[in-house]
């Protein structure tokens, strides 16, 4: 007899099996990247680094926008008209960067997952294939899991023994 043991994706994956042998694993995609040092090296070079130039490029921007806008509290805005723009060239530059920044940071985070995706599949087939888990499920929809039933640490393990640049 089949048991249905949550609602959803677990749910779903369990009434295709026999529950009374499946075994069900989790993987934690969201600490996949720590449990690789060669994903994490990646991440730190394509996107942490990135996000830090672009951080601090922002932020200057934004100082720019807000020291433009205490000058013209301090001046009289005839003498420069874009003072009395309810949005100034300075506030419009860091706008523009703003969304500038967020497309590098969206072809950044898709570069790294292209990169890292074929070997994580790779992986978890080889993981899987080990253990003999047919099931595998992203931690984020599992309610509740005892403890050794997580394959990341062992995923990240085989990614940095096969990863080739």
């Amino acid at each position: 007899m089949k048991k249905i043991m949550f609602i959803g994706v677990m749910s779903l994956a369990l009434t295709a099996c026999d529950s009374n042998t499946t075994q069900v694993v989790t993987i934690n995609y969201a600490k996949l990247v720590e449990n690789s040092k060669v994903m994490t090296e990646a991440y730190n070079r394509e996107i942490r680094d990135k996000q830090t130039e672009l951080s601090t490029q922002l932020e200057a921007k934004q100082k720019a926008a807000q020291e433009f806008r205490a000058n013209c509290d301090k001046q009289n805005p005839v003498t420069d008209p874009s003072c009395n723009m309810r949005v100034t060239p300075a506030d419009q530059e860091f706008a523009q960067y703003q969304n500038m920044a967020q497309q590098q940071m969206k072809v950044a985070g898709e570069k790294f997952n292209n990169e890292f995706n074929p070997y994580i599949v790779k992986a978890i087939e080889n993981v899987v294939t080990r253990t003999g888990n047919p099931v595998v499920l992203n931690v984020a929809g599992v309610v509740y899991s005892p403890p050794g039933v997580d394959i990341t640490a062992k995923v990240g393990k085989h990614i940095d023994e096969n990863y080739k640049k």
